[in-house]
């Protein structure tokens, strides 16, 4: 084996746990996104609810108010 391949050989050998390393950055960054997003749709969606549940609540105490001043 010349010293020419020996160091495409070498080359190729290491460059294995790079894109290993890489592929599971990547996947990790990826999971962080899709909790991040997940946890910030859940959030805007709970804040939503609330806001709809306090304005049907605050509907129906203004409607039993008026009827019961009638």
């Amino acid at each position: 084996m010349t010293w020419k391949n020996k160091i495409k050989s070498n080359q190729n050998i290491t460059s294995l746990p790079l894109i290993l390393e890489c592929i599971r950055l990547t996947s990790s960054f990826c999971a962080a996104v899709t909790i991040g997003v997940k946890k910030v749709l859940s959030a805007v969606l709970e804040s939503a609810a609330k806001a709809c549940l306090h304005e049907q609540v605050r509907n129906k105490n203004g409607a039993v108010t008026m009827l019961s001043g009638s």
